[in-house]
């Protein structure tokens, strides 16, 4: 039974005009008079139709003469020009499939070709993925260290700036003190002074009505005076030293101060210098991301382009193994025989 294509009907009425023409019905020939057909299915139905006609041939042939020699020598020649002409045309098809299987397994090396370089870029691809996924993660824990580290500096920032304040509050009390003793030794100091005039002009008031009380009590008054003067002596080498051990602590608290102030700056400069770095991780970490998201589209690109070739490849070597086909069927077809009807 013919298979789905051309009907056996129109192949017989192909070959009924082919005979009208004078020409021997061959596959190429059917085939370009109904401009479609396969090859297997034209030449099954050649072959039926010859068959038919080999089994009908003795009943329409029983009873008629023989045909003459030259007719039969005319066949024999119109034969062999027939099985030549097919002959050329299975040359130039078997040229023409050995072409296109040449340019198939061509086609079938590039493709494979063009897999393996894919297939070698998605595999660099990957590990240059993985290798920015591990930057990405030390750059998230260097990240996370430096902000530790920052917070860090910012308690000690804070804890400078309130010591600072207690010696900037230290320091005050002390100027406040200085200035209070300062003040007292000095009304002190005017007392003292005073009391000394006072007792002078006293002494001088005795003087002139008491000439010999007047020595005497001078001679106390100066004993008096000079131990006014020891004591003021005594009270301002103490003030003195208490001026002094105040100067020492005021300039232990400027140097206190002077430290926490340059220890401060340099929290502030580490600090700068982290967020600084941090700012770079950030961008580094961003350029990353950015990175990594191009090497992912270049890989699903490539996966793509990958899937897109090995289609490829697979419908060439569907061609190939139909072009084989075809070739053997085309062999078939030369090693059997063309019959000639009379």
């Amino acid at each position: 039974m013919a298979r789905k294509g051309v009907e056996y009907a129109e192949v017989v009425a192909t070959i009924q005009q082919l005979h009208r023409q004078g020409e021997n019905p061959t596959v190429q020939r059917i085939r370009e008079h109904l401009g479609r057909g396969s090859f297997t299915t034209l030449s099954e139905h050649l072959r039926t139709w010859r068959e038919e006609q080999r089994q009908a041939g003795p009943l329409q042939h029983e009873g008629k003469e023989q045909p003459p020699e030259a007719l039969l020598e005319l066949t024999q020649q119109l034969w062999q020009q027939a099985c030549n002409q097919a002959e050329e045309k299975l040359q130039q098809y078997r040229q023409a499939a050995d072409e296109q299987i040449r340019q198939a397994l061509e086609e079938k090396h590039q493709a494979l070709e063009k897999v393996q370089l894919s297939e070698e870029r998605n595999h660099l691809l990957t590990s240059q993925n993985a290798q920015l996924q591990e930057e990405k993660h030390q750059q998230t824990v260097a990240r996370t260290r430096l902000e530790e580290e920052n917070r860090h500096q910012e308690k000690k920032i804070e804890s400078l700036s309130q010591e600072h304040q207690l010696l900037e509050q230290e320091l005050n009390a002390g100027k406040l003190l200085l200035a209070q003793r300062q003040e007292e030794h000095q009304a002190e100091i005017e007392r003292l002074h005073q009391e000394y005039q006072t007792s002078l002009e006293k002494e001088q008031e005795r003087n002139e009505a008491h000439q010999q009380r007047w020595m005497q009590e001078v001679d106390l008054a100066r004993q008096e005076a000079r131990e006014l003067k020891s004591e003021m002596a005594a009270k301002q080498q103490t003030w003195q030293e208490e001026t002094k051990e105040l100067h020492a602590q005021l300039k232990q608290y400027q140097g206190k101060l002077e430290a926490s102030s340059q220890q401060r700056l340099q929290l502030e400069e580490k600090t700068r210098d982290q967020q600084t770095r941090l700012h770079d991780l950030e961008v580094t970490q961003q350029e990353l991301m950015q990175k990594n998201e191009a090497v992912l589209l270049e890989t699903q690109a490539k996966q793509a382009e990958l899937v897109d070739l090995k289609k490829q490849l697979e419908e060439k070597g569907q061609q190939l193994r139909l072009a084989r086909k075809e070739l053997e069927k085309a062999r078939a077809k030369r090693s059997s025989p063309l019959i000639m009807t009379p």
